[in-house]
């Protein structure tokens, strides 16, 4: 693994820098590590389990799988509001 050279000393408010609040949280729980490439970060055990059991859960929801499918984001959306997405094949 890379060295973490880059510490959270004070977690960014939310609604100040969403991104940067997020990376804060992750980072400060551990969950990820700083890679030597720009940019790129690494999963640490507890946070790649989080991140397959959102994939397994998402799966598990998804109305279909099919190349038609809606945007994710519209998908999760959706599923916020309590309505439920199907796509239609052609």
């Amino acid at each position: 693994m890379a060295q973490d050279k880059r510490q959270v000393d004070a977690i960014t408010a939310r609604d100040t820098d969403f991104a940067q609040w997020f990376t804060d949280v992750c980072k400060k729980a551990e969950l990820i590590d700083y890679s030597s490439i720009k940019g790129m970060f690494i999963y640490r055990p507890y946070g790649y389990a989080i991140w397959e059991n959102m994939q397994r859960e998402l799966a598990a929801r998804m109305p279909t799988k099919s190349a038609a499918t809606p945007a994710m984001g519209d998908w999760v959306a959706s599923m916020i509001a309590g309505k439920v997405i199907t796509a239609k094949v052609t």
